[in-house]
């Protein structure tokens, strides 16, 4: 992996990990508590987030009118990239960001899918289970 990858993940964990605490949110998988650190570090719940993230960007993306402005290739698209770690994390899969380009919205969006999902349920102990019940059947499922 790249140092500006481990850099940029490294920024968006510790974002994602400030707003929680910030907010008093705490996580869980399959009725397991989940420290912040395990659920935002890169072999950790990172990669739920900015898959969520993704699809929020890209749905904008797909809007008509949106499209109709702006065209959606590689310099506007989301630069994420999920690496296969069977065994060496705890969903399987990490996160990788092919360029520095767009971070900002990589950052800005998995912000927005923390808030989102804290929205969704509607309390401080918030379970990861349908995020990756999304992810899963989103990235994973489809890519067999």
């Amino acid at each position: 992996m790249s140092n500006t990858n481990e850099i940029l993940l490294k920024i968006i964990s510790r974002a994602l990990g400030n707003y929680a605490v910030s907010r008093g949110i705490s996580f869980n998988y399959d009725n397991t508590p989940l420290s912040i650190e395990e659920t935002f570090s890169e072999d950790g719940g990172l990669i739920l987030f900015m898959c969520e993230a993704k699809t929020l960007y890209e749905s904008i993306f797909n809007e008509e009118y949106v499209s109709s402005i702006i065209e959606y290739n590689r310099e506007s698209s989301f630069p994420l990239q999920i690496i296969k770690k069977e065994h060496e994390s705890f969903f399987d899969f990490i996160p990788y960001l092919s360029s520095a380009r767009n971070f900002e919205c990589v950052l800005i969006f998995s912000i927005h899918a923390l808030i989102e999902l804290n929205k969704s349920y509607d309390c401080k102990h918030l379970p990861l289970d349908e995020l990756h019940h999304r992810f899963f059947n989103q990235y994973v499922k489809n890519s067999s």
